[in-house]
């Protein structure tokens, strides 16, 4: 796995010891899929900081977004109206009528885009 429960801690994490097995395997199958599994090709330990640092970010706030929605899945979080989640706050518009990504949260993207793990274009060498 990607995160020892210690580092988890330290990150800002605040799910519990016993919760964060769970927490961890369903945030770490997300960030792999929006990464294209990087980390299961490249050494995360001895990756450029800045990008391993984001990777591990991005997994702490998965698990604190799956936490405070209390739902590891798109189904239990699609049903939310309103979530606030510190100064962040999602809310579904009903009237849309149109389903909405819920599962990831932005907080993720914004971690990820730091050290370039959601670039998708192609690079020339």
């Amino acid at each position: 796995m990607y995160l020892t429960y210690e580092e988890y801690v330290t990150l800002g994490g605040t799910v519990s010891e016993v919760d964060f097995p769970q927490y961890l395997r369903k945030a770490s199958g997300v960030i792999d899929y929006l990464t294209r599994s990087f980390y299961k090709q490249v050494d995360l330990e001895t990756d450029a900081p800045i990008r391993k640092d984001g990777f591990k970010a991005a997994i702490v706030a998965q698990m604190e977004y799956f936490n405070a929605v209390g739902s590891t899945d798109s189904y239990g979080i699609s049903a939310a109206q309103s979530i606030s989640i510190g100064r962040t706050s999602i809310t579904n518009k009903a009237s849309t009528g149109g389903r909405t990504n819920n599962l990831v949260p932005q907080e993720v993207n914004f971690a990820l885009t730091s050290g370039g793990l959601l670039f998708s274009g192609v690079c020339s060498v």
